[in-house]
């Protein structure tokens, strides 16, 4: 239950983040720090992005582990149901008063070549799964209902379901990218509650951070990459991705 809670803590932040930045540059209404982040992001977002592989407290992890592939997008999925396996023993590290937390977040990343779905716990890829792109079949994006989510804010699921050599897969992946694959404890930005930061740095992780340019050019480059991932998926497999 607790794994489960930081996710959706962290899918908040990220919707909160996707209406609060994202939407007003989308719509035209601009404060001076976003008109200045878009400008930016729209001007050197290759160059933003090749800074962002190359940082491990950043994307750097997931091209450690993809090392010679071309990413073409990111979002984050739902915990898989572990037959047999409680909540807590698959929460390898819960959030404590400690400085540093580690808590396993999943990945499904889009290359050129592959789909990885892959679990990080910290700095380590606890788990990781790559489908060749060449052999998925019958590959499907539907909505998830509310009900199905369990917990969590109703839409914000999309179900991935294909086939491959002879088996059938399916996986929940979230409309959205947030995070890095570490993350630290910090106090929920809205209500003061303690919660899971998508920065590394969780001591800047307050509305002012999130709201300055640096904030703003982060929010815009973890959108872009779930924009590369729904447009390679439907582009690849001529499927309407769920909106």
């Amino acid at each position: 239950m607790g794994l489960t809670i930081s996710i959706v803590v962290i899918a908040i932040i990220g919707i909160f983040m996707y209406l609060k930045v994202i939407q007003p540059m989308l719509s035209g209404k601009l404060t001076q720090g976003a008109t200045e982040a878009y400008a930016e992001f729209n001007e050197s977002r290759d160059r933003l992005l090749d800074e962002y592989y190359a940082d491990r407290n950043r994307f750097g992890l997931f091209k450690q582990v993809i090392p010679d592939e071309q990413i073409v997008g990111i979002v984050n999925y739902a915990e898989p149901k572990k037959v047999g396996k409680s909540v807590a023993e698959g929460l390898k590290t819960s959030i404590t008063g400690m400085k540093k937390v580690n808590v396993d977040m999943f990945y499904v990343i889009l290359t050129d070549k592959n789909l990885h779905f892959i679990e990080f716990n910290g700095e380590n890829s606890v788990d990781h799964t790559t489908f060749d792109l060449n052999e998925i079949s019958d590959l499907t994006a539907g909505r998830v209902s509310a009900k199905d989510q369990m917990m969590g804010v109703d839409g914000s699921l999309v179900r991935l379901k294909f086939n491959y050599k002879e088996n059938e897969y399916s996986y929940n992946a979230y409309k959205t990218m947030f995070g890095y694959p570490r993350f630290e404890p910090v106090k929920d930005v809205i209500n003061g509650t303690w919660g899971v930061s998508y920065f590394h740095d969780a001591g800047n992780a307050d509305r002012k951070t999130i709201m300055s340019k640096e904030g703003q050019i982060d929010a815009l480059l973890k959108h872009s990459l779930y924009e590369g991932f729904t447009k390679g998926i439907a582009d690849k497999f001529r499927i309407n991705f769920p909106a």
